[in-house]
């Protein structure tokens, strides 16, 4: 294998897309040939691995483009098409010469020099129209971007402050960024003026970080575009800890008025000796326990004095009232003083109620509505009448059972 005669050359190279049957143009090279032997004699069938390699001279020069097949030889006469394998990436723009070696042996020589094809001559054409000589009106409809914004020719994309003008493939992307620090003012008033601003956090949250934090000198609302106070949240706030110094002390408590304003106040506590008063149609002092403690106790621990709870009454209610709804006593009165000459309770009433009243409503309840004990020499229940009625009076279910009369006399139904 030391002679190749060519019999024919067909190059067939698209470099741009052209419209119209140009858009199919391959671009690919088909190449034939004869290859003989020294003796000119056709090389019988077979396969042969062979190089082809492109050059920009006839001779030496680097190899711009190479490739390697394995073809099929018939009666000498062999067809290749170049580019199948490793694609072309020149312009085709300059002459181009092939080389071709055969079962890695040295090149053969010469070169063959490219000739043109009718896709190359159409090519050359388009390379020769006049400047200026195809207007917008003769671009088919989406073959190129006519305008931006209605400008047409050379337009000009200028990023303003902060904005970064990005381009890839056929995308241009303008975005916003924070470059070398900016202000929440500035960020605002970029875009023009208007109404209000969003800042659009998709890409984690928005970080204000440093010793200074953030000063709003403003209103600041959340949940609400339209905040009526310095801080204004339209929804539920949680947080791990609260401070507002303003007014506070040591155990005061926080309350607020009638429009909600709140504010630090001292608790309401008792103080000894404590007096007050309330015009209510309701107790003016009412004890609830829900445990099983006393609901109030009331200690007297001078030997001097009478008294260890005094009630009395002007109106027409009770001086005193007890109710137990459960299985325990309503009242229950003790001096364990053995000193003591006063009376366990003593009642008064100087109107026209009850002096005391005692009331054991619950039907399962077995202890005595009233348990009066004294461990001392006074009277365990001492009961005055200075005027004309009875001083005691016993009834069952509301009927009279017996009585006391103001004489002492023992009256029974």
């Amino acid at each position: 294998m030391k002679a190749i005669n060519l019999l024919l050359v067909c190059v067939f190279i698209t470099a741009i897309a052209m419209q119209g049957a140009l858009a199919q143009a391959p671009k690919t090279i088909s190449y034939q040939g004869i290859l003989t032997d020294a003796s000119g004699v056709a090389i019988s069938d077979s396969t042969c691995q062979m190089t082809f390699r492109l050059y920009a001279g006839e001779q030496g020069g680097v190899t711009l483009w190479s490739e390697t097949q394995t073809v099929a030889v018939n009666n000498g006469l062999f067809s290749a098409v170049l580019g199948q394998e490793q694609s072309f990436d020149l312009l085709f723009d300059q002459p181009y010469w092939l080389g071709i070696s055969i079962a890695g042996e040295p090149e053969l020589l010469p070169r063959i020099a490219l000739s043109a094809s009718p896709y190359s001559m159409r090519a050359v054409y388009s390379d020769s129209l006049a400047r200026d000589s195809v207007g917008m009106e003769q671009l088919r409809a989406g073959a190129a971007v006519k305008s931006i914004n209605t400008l047409t020719d050379h337009v000009n994309l200028v990023a303003g402050p902060n904005i970064l003008i990005r381009q890839h493939a056929d995308t241009i992307r303008i975005s916003g960024e924070t470059i070398g620090g900016n202000t929440l003012g500035q960020a605002y008033n970029q875009g023009g003026p208007g109404s209000g601003r969003t800042i659009f956090a998709d890409a984690g949250a928005v970080n204000i970080d440093g010793p200074d934090g953030l000063l709003v000198t403003g209103r600041l609302g959340i949940g609400t575009t339209k905040p009526d106070y310095e801080l204004d949240i339209d929804g539920t706030a949680q947080m791990n800890g609260f401070r507002m110094p303003s007014g506070a002390a040591s155990g005061y408590v926080l309350t607020s008025d009638e429009t909600g304003v709140g504010g630090w106040q001292a608790p309401s506590t008792f103080s000894l000796p404590y007096t007050g008063s309330v015009a209510s149609g309701g107790p003016a002092f009412s004890i609830t326990n829900t445990g099983t403690g006393v609901a109030g106790a009331f200690i007297s621990k001078d030997t001097g004095s009478t008294l260890g709870l005094s009630v009395s009454a002007s109106g027409s209610g009770h001086a005193l009232y007890a109710f137990n709804s459960g299985t325990g006593r309503a009242a229950y009165f003790s001096i364990t003083n053995l000193t003591s000459t006063n009376s366990t309770m003593e009642a008064i009433n100087d109107a026209l109620g009850s002096a005391a009243v005692f009331s054991s409503l619950n039907i399962e309840n077995s202890s005595p509505t009233v348990e009066i004990l004294t461990a001392g020499e006074g009277a365990a229940l001492l009961i005055k009448q200075d005027g004309i009625g009875k001083i005691t009076e016993f009834r069952s279910n509301g009927d009279f059972k017996a009585a006391v009369n103001r004489n002492g006399d023992f009256e029974t139904e």
